[in-house]
Protein backbone atom coordinates (compact mmCIF):
# COMPACT_ATOMS: atom_id res chain seq x y z
CA UNK A 1 0.00 0.00 0.00
CA UNK A 2 1.34 3.39 -0.84
CA UNK A 3 -0.25 5.23 1.82
CA UNK A 4 1.99 3.35 4.64
CA UNK A 5 4.92 4.86 4.04
CA UNK A 6 4.12 8.49 3.42
CA UNK A 7 1.90 8.49 6.88
CA UNK A 8 1.86 7.59 10.31
CA UNK A 9 -1.23 6.20 11.98
CA UNK A 10 -2.62 6.12 15.03
CA UNK A 11 -5.45 3.56 15.77
CA UNK A 12 -6.95 3.77 18.88
CA UNK A 13 -10.67 1.75 18.75
CA UNK A 14 -11.39 2.22 14.57
CA UNK A 15 -10.45 6.19 14.62
CA UNK A 16 -7.39 7.21 12.45
CA UNK A 17 -5.17 10.28 12.98
CA UNK A 18 -3.09 10.69 10.08
CA UNK A 19 0.22 12.73 10.48
CA UNK A 20 1.79 14.54 7.96
CA UNK A 21 4.61 16.57 7.65
CA UNK A 22 4.57 20.46 6.33
CA UNK A 23 7.52 21.03 4.42
CA UNK A 24 8.28 19.72 1.84
CA UNK A 25 6.70 19.63 -1.72
CA UNK A 26 3.45 17.39 -3.02
CA UNK A 27 4.13 14.46 -4.90
CA UNK A 28 1.76 13.49 -7.52
CA UNK A 29 1.51 10.25 -6.79
CA UNK A 30 0.61 10.49 -3.29
CA UNK A 31 -2.90 9.61 -1.70
CA UNK A 32 -6.22 11.33 -3.16
CA UNK A 33 -9.38 12.50 -2.02
CA UNK A 34 -12.49 11.53 -3.79
CA UNK A 35 -12.45 14.50 -5.86
CA UNK A 36 -9.34 13.83 -6.86
CA UNK A 37 -7.49 16.49 -5.16
CA UNK A 38 -4.48 15.39 -3.11
CA UNK A 39 -4.25 14.96 0.38
CA UNK A 40 -1.38 16.31 2.41
CA UNK A 41 1.94 17.16 0.88
CA UNK A 42 3.70 14.09 1.12
CA UNK A 43 7.08 14.65 3.31
CA UNK A 44 9.97 12.67 2.13
CA UNK A 45 11.37 12.31 5.66
CA UNK A 46 8.46 10.72 6.62
CA UNK A 47 10.30 7.24 4.33
CA UNK A 48 12.59 6.88 7.10
CA UNK A 49 11.73 3.78 8.95
CA UNK A 50 13.80 4.81 12.40
CA UNK A 51 11.24 8.47 12.20
CA UNK A 52 8.46 6.37 12.06
CA UNK A 53 9.20 3.77 14.65
CA UNK A 54 10.26 6.62 16.83
CA UNK A 55 7.04 8.48 16.73
CA UNK A 56 5.48 5.45 17.26
CA UNK A 57 7.20 4.91 20.37
CA UNK A 58 6.75 8.71 21.22
CA UNK A 59 2.57 8.20 21.38
CA UNK A 60 1.12 6.87 24.55
CA UNK A 61 -2.21 4.50 22.64
CA UNK A 62 -3.00 3.36 25.81
CA UNK A 63 -3.17 7.11 27.86
CA UNK A 64 -5.33 7.80 24.66
CA UNK A 65 -7.78 5.07 25.41
CA UNK A 66 -8.07 5.51 29.16
CA UNK A 67 -8.40 9.68 28.74
CA UNK A 68 -9.83 10.33 25.55
CA UNK A 69 -12.20 7.39 25.51
CA UNK A 70 -12.39 6.65 29.24
CA UNK A 71 -11.56 3.05 28.71
CA UNK A 72 -13.78 2.83 25.85
CA UNK A 73 -11.72 1.36 23.51
CA UNK A 74 -8.65 -0.59 22.50
CA UNK A 75 -5.07 0.37 21.06
CA UNK A 76 -4.92 -0.05 17.29
CA UNK A 77 -2.65 -2.76 16.15
CA UNK A 78 -3.15 -1.65 12.29
CA UNK A 79 -4.93 0.15 10.02
CA UNK A 80 -8.27 -2.36 10.29
CA UNK A 81 -10.12 -2.65 13.90
CA UNK A 82 -10.26 -5.57 14.86
CA UNK A 83 -14.15 -5.77 14.84
CA UNK A 84 -13.02 -6.71 11.38
CA UNK A 85 -11.30 -9.79 12.68
CA UNK A 86 -11.05 -11.35 9.26
CA UNK A 87 -8.85 -8.36 7.49
CA UNK A 88 -7.15 -6.91 11.20
CA UNK A 89 -3.22 -7.47 12.22
CA UNK A 90 -2.59 -7.71 15.62
CA UNK A 91 1.17 -7.50 16.28
CA UNK A 92 2.36 -10.13 19.07
CA UNK A 93 3.35 -8.66 22.17
CA UNK A 94 7.07 -8.16 21.12
CA UNK A 95 6.52 -6.69 18.03
CA UNK A 96 4.04 -4.14 19.49
CA UNK A 97 4.36 -0.87 19.74
CA UNK A 98 5.47 0.54 23.15
CA UNK A 99 5.39 4.17 24.93
CA UNK A 100 8.97 5.13 25.48
CA UNK A 101 9.94 8.72 25.61
CA UNK A 102 13.24 7.97 26.16
CA UNK A 103 14.09 5.46 24.02
CA UNK A 104 12.07 7.49 20.69
CA UNK A 105 14.66 10.31 21.90
CA UNK A 106 17.37 8.40 21.76
CA UNK A 107 16.23 6.58 18.52
CA UNK A 108 16.12 10.28 16.86
CA UNK A 109 19.16 11.28 17.81
CA UNK A 110 20.79 7.90 16.35
CA UNK A 111 18.75 8.65 13.49
CA UNK A 112 20.21 11.91 12.84
CA UNK A 113 17.47 14.11 13.85
CA UNK A 114 19.11 16.35 16.59
CA UNK A 115 17.49 18.70 18.50
CA UNK A 116 17.93 22.51 17.30
CA UNK A 117 17.38 25.98 18.88
CA UNK A 118 13.93 26.00 21.15
CA UNK A 119 14.33 21.63 21.49
CA UNK A 120 13.58 21.27 18.02
CA UNK A 121 14.43 18.33 16.14
CA UNK A 122 16.07 18.99 12.66
CA UNK A 123 15.64 16.70 9.79
CA UNK A 124 18.69 16.10 7.43
CA UNK A 125 18.79 18.84 5.44
CA UNK A 126 18.70 21.02 8.20
CA UNK A 127 14.38 21.37 7.65
CA UNK A 128 12.92 21.79 11.16
CA UNK A 129 11.09 18.36 11.79
CA UNK A 130 7.46 19.93 11.45
CA UNK A 131 4.17 17.82 10.82
CA UNK A 132 0.60 18.93 10.42
CA UNK A 133 -2.07 16.44 12.10
CA UNK A 134 -4.86 15.83 10.45
CA UNK A 135 -8.30 15.21 12.20
CA UNK A 136 -11.80 15.68 12.00
CA UNK A 137 -13.12 18.95 13.58
CA UNK A 138 -16.55 17.98 14.35
CA UNK A 139 -15.11 15.05 16.54
CA UNK A 140 -14.33 15.60 20.09
CA UNK A 141 -12.15 12.24 20.35
CA UNK A 142 -10.46 13.98 17.01
CA UNK A 143 -9.27 17.43 18.92
CA UNK A 144 -8.51 15.81 22.67
CA UNK A 145 -6.39 12.79 20.85
CA UNK A 146 -4.58 15.69 18.64
CA UNK A 147 -3.63 17.78 22.03
CA UNK A 148 -2.12 14.59 23.72
CA UNK A 149 -0.33 13.67 20.54
CA UNK A 150 1.28 17.00 20.18
CA UNK A 151 2.30 16.90 23.82
CA UNK A 152 4.14 13.80 23.27
CA UNK A 153 5.74 14.87 19.84
CA UNK A 154 6.83 17.78 21.46
CA UNK A 155 9.06 15.73 24.31
CA UNK A 156 10.29 14.64 21.20
CA UNK A 157 11.77 17.30 19.44
CA UNK A 158 9.09 17.37 17.06
CA UNK A 159 6.74 19.92 16.26
CA UNK A 160 3.00 18.94 15.21
CA UNK A 161 0.24 21.54 14.42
Amino acid sequence: MREAKWLILVAVAGYLLLIFATFHRADPGWSHSATGAPIGNGNPVLKDLRLRKAITQAIDTQAIVDRVMDGNAQPGGGVVPAAFAAYHWAPSAADGAKFDLAAANAALDQAGYPKGPGGVRVAPGGAKLELRLAGHASRPFDQRTTEYVKGWLKDAGITAD
